[in-house]
């Protein structure tokens, strides 16, 4: 299908709206807007989105595909959609790299499963993730206590409706269990928190590194409990295992060779690293500030928010759907920059008319420093911020 993109009217319009939802920020810091009012304006606007095909990532075709193969009695981490097996599928054709088999984890493939076994329908798979991020909005308006500002952010920046109800990624369903892993860990409760941060890592992989986190607020009687609960990611692999040293080629594939809009990483290519070498000074960054957010933070979202910010800056690839990870966990202490990171968000896109006329996939790397600057810029001023108001506090307490 040949898709009319244009690239500046959907900026113009993406930073408009970011810049309302700015404004509408120093108002909901004062008085918070009720539910109704959030939950309204996410639901009314996502419908448009939903009902259009995606057009700036199509991920959406490939879960519809991976859930309707296994409904066919295959395998998607052994089987890819360019096999001979599928000549003449339809729904494959729409695949991008029909070369590399399955990457998500277990969870999103038996939820891909699920939803295809009604109808391998993209308006389905849009509106079902559609139907979660709502669930989040409530979630966050429900316990403004733990996320504060999180569900003003999450219904008010376009990038939640652009990623979510239009893309029609699924890391809501990720968000979603990792914010129900943080609301059972403040309840003390082991198991729980297991299980709900098990679901996230089997929806996506990158709450793996939350692990350490979490045992380690627990109580030392509800770890066994916690450890326990996450047997259930091992357990969800089970009915994959047919995909032997499959299982995790396209994961490898991933991690080894893709780049997207990572300044760190074109500097150190120009600098004169190799490939190989540029990924493990970022890797090496990277596992420094999660030792340094492990031994000094404390306070669990905080924990959660600048690892995954650190990940941003310093990945080789970041998506801008990546971003929708900030808001619920970072909103109460970096909401201006989790809105300035998500409106940058769409320079991404910018390689985008090139790509559907021409195939050709371009990048500009003064926006992608600028973006990068602006953006680590923006967390500094915050947390200095923040800094001097908790010493305030603590002057005025004395």
């Amino acid at each position: 299908m040949l898709v009319q993109f244009h690239f500046v009217p959907l900026a113009v319009s993406y930073l408009v709206m970011g810049l309302c939802a700015v404004a509408g920020l120093l108002m909901h810091c004062k008085k918070p807007y009720p539910f109704v009012v959030l939950v309204s304006y996410m639901a009314i606007l996502s419908i448009p989105y939903v009902l259009a095909y995606p057009v700036l990532s199509d991920d959406a075709y490939r879960y519809i595909w991976e859930g309707h193969v296994q409904n066919k009695g295959h395998n998607p981490y052994l089987t890819p959609p360019g096999s001979a097996v599928f000549a003449g599928d339809t729904l494959a054709a729409h695949v991008n790299f029909p070369q590399i088999p399955a990457v998500y984890p277990p969870l999103a493939q038996l939820v891909f499963r699920a939803l295809a076994s009604i109808a391998p329908s993209m308006f389905l798979f849009k509106a079902f993730f559609m139907l979660c991020a709502l669930g989040i909005l409530w979630l966050l308006a429900k316990k403004r206590d733990l996320f504060a500002h999180a569900d003003y952010l999450w219904a008010i920046l376009p990038i939640t409706l652009v990623e979510t109800a239009w893309s029609g990624h699924f890391d809501a369903l990720g968000i979603f269990a990792l914010a129900l892993a943080v609301l059972a860990l403040k309840r003390g409760n082991g198991v729980s928190t297991g299980l709900f941060l098990a679901m996230s890592i089997s929806i996506k992989l990158m709450p793996v590194m939350f692990i350490p986190y979490f045992f380690c607020a627990l109580p030392r009687e509800k770890r066994v409990g916690f450890l326990c609960a996450l047997l259930m990611v091992p357990i969800l692999y089970l009915p994959f295992l047919s995909a032997n040293s499959s299982l995790f080629f396209a994961l490898v594939n991933y991690t080894r060779h893709w780049v997207n809009a990572s300044a760190p990483y074109s500097l150190l290519i120009s600098a004169g690293c190799s490939a190989q070498m540029a990924r493990l000074i970022l890797l090496g960054v990277f596992a420094t500030t999660w030792i340094l957010v492990f031994v000094k933070i404390k306070e669990i979202n905080v924990k959660i928010y600048v690892s995954l910010f650190s990940l941003t800056l310093f990945s080789p690839v970041v998506w801008p759907w990546y971003l929708l990870w900030l808001i619920p966990f970072g909103a109460a202490y970096f909401p201006y920059t989790i809105a300035l990171q998500t409106i940058l968000s769409i320079s991404s896109y910018a390689g985008m008319e090139s790509y559907l006329t021409g195939g050709i996939w371009s990048e500009n790397f003064g926006v992608c420093l600028a973006v990068f600057i602006i953006t680590l810029g923006s967390a500094f001023f915050e947390y200095t911020r923040n800094k001097d108001r908790r010493h305030s506090r603590v002057n005025t307490s004395e």
